[in-house]
């Protein structure tokens, strides 16, 4: 069965409200992070929470702010990168840390399936691979404990057919490892897809526009 991962944007709306939602509810998975607030945004939300969060980041800034006031740090490895100045962030941090530091770090390949998100324009990815091309990379890529498929933010999972059938095959290829779908989860529908295929569930956005919904959403993965 698929969890909720609950995902802070210092950058995205209402951050306050959600906030306060979050110290009401205490999710279980909660993650603060993005890939363009400063160190010290990400810092400050660690400071307002009253429940225990992991470190998404999206910059080194934020691991060298923050990464004390976390319990794991997330760190992605990205399977498609065109972007020649693009320096993947776990090849950063390997450098910095101490052993408490990699004990809490958490390596995870990082799936783009859409490029109407932040990250394809950092990543230097115009259009978004085909399902073969995605297959391919992963059987010759390193794979780590975690794979994340980052769906785009305004995208409806179930109306793309073809994305559900990527999806099925990384789940069945790889039955073992912890499978993460993010962006633009806003519909029933989608989640009931995800939680079927036992793949965790990242909302942020959503959640972020109407913070009123999470412990619905939580409620419903409980």
């Amino acid at each position: 069965m698929g969890e909720l991962i609950v995902l802070i944007d210092p950058n995205d709306v209402n951050l306050t409200d959600l906030i306060h939602e979050v110290n009401i509810v205490k999710p279980t998975n909660l993650w603060v992070g993005c890939s363009t607030s400063s160190g010290e945004m990400v810092k400050d939300v660690f400071s307002r929470l009253s429940t225990p969060a992991s470190l998404y980041p999206g910059n080194f800034d934020q691991v060298k702010k923050a990464h004390e006031y976390s319990e794991e740090i997330f760190i992605s490895d990205p399977l498609f990168y065109r972007n020649p100045e693009i320096k993947p962030l776990f090849s950063e941090v390997i450098q910095f840390g101490n052993q408490h530091f990699f004990q809490k770090m958490k390596l995870m390949n990082y799936v783009l399936l859409h490029n109407n998100c932040s990250a394809a324009k950092i990543l230097g990815i115009d259009e978004p691979h085909s399902n073969m091309e995605v297959v391919y990379a992963l059987k010759n890529a390193e794979i780590h404990p975690t794979i994340y498929l980052e769906g785009g933010s305004r995208n409806h999972l179930h109306k793309a057919t073809t994305r559900v059938e990527l999806i099925r095959t990384i789940r069945s290829d790889y039955p073992e490892i912890r499978l993460i779908y993010g962006g633009g989860v806003s519909s029933k529908e989608d989640i009931h897809l995800l939680k079927d295929l036992e793949i965790d569930v990242l909302v942020s956005n959503h959640v972020h526009q109407k913070p009123n919904l999470l412990e619905r959403y939580l409620n419903f993965f409980n």
